[in-house]
């Protein structure tokens, strides 16, 4: 994968890593997000979202989140468009929907 530019052979690597391990672990996950929750119910808090946020002191955090978000987004925004354009110029629109998701 670090050297090949092959459209098909870089599809075939990523179907392959996500067919062996995402697919397989997908049956499992909602019970693991059951779990994660039912211990930090346990450790007092609502869920496991609300047990990862008690980790940071500001008690705005989650409008930070949002604010933070909406001023990077026009960059990301920016940056996905760029190497969308990069990839159809490598790849041509067979592949590549300038429309679209990066695939």
């Amino acid at each position: 994968m670090a050297t090949s530019r092959s459209y098909k052979r870089l599809l075939y690597a990523w179907e392959g890593w996500h067919n062996a391990s995402g697919v397989p672990l997908r049956s499992l996950y909602s019970e693991f997000v059951e779990l994660s929750n039912k211990a930090s119910r346990m450790d007092g808090f609502n869920d496991t979202g609300a047990y990862w946020r008690s980790w940071y002191e500001s008690p705005t955090f989650e409008q930070d989140l949002e604010n933070l978000f909406k001023q990077l987004e026009p960059l990301y925004q920016n940056l996905h468009a760029f190497v969308r354009r990069k990839l159809y110029n490598y790849y041509g629109p067979k592949y590549i929907n300038l429309k679209g998701p990066i695939p």
